[in-house]
């Protein structure tokens, strides 16, 4: 399925490799940094995610019901904010 989406092709072919053909061009020590740079933000990004959801799900029930309760107000009040937006557009 992610070889058939256009994301990758279209971020890539966009943004990211002419950055890192600018770099290359420059040094290609600078094009090899924008690539270890990019992933291991990527990935470090990801691993930080999977380290902070297997410490938050070894917490107590209280906590995680407290941190579900935050969630769904957090997101209740986005989609309000988003049908706020939706609807000052169409009226």
């Amino acid at each position: 399925m992610n070889m058939l989406s256009p994301n990758a092709y279209i971020f890539w072919s966009t943004i990211a490799g002419p950055i890192f053909l600018e770099g290359w061009r420059q040094a290609p020590s600078h094009g090899l940094a924008f690539m270890l740079g990019f992933y291991g933000a990527l990935i470090g990004g990801f691993m930080s995610f999977v380290v902070l959801f297997g410490i938050l799900g070894q917490a107590s029930p209280r906590l995680n019901r407290v941190l579900g309760f935050v969630s769904a107000v957090a997101l209740f009040g986005f989609g309000l904010y988003q049908i706020w937006l939706g609807a000052q557009r169409f009226f």
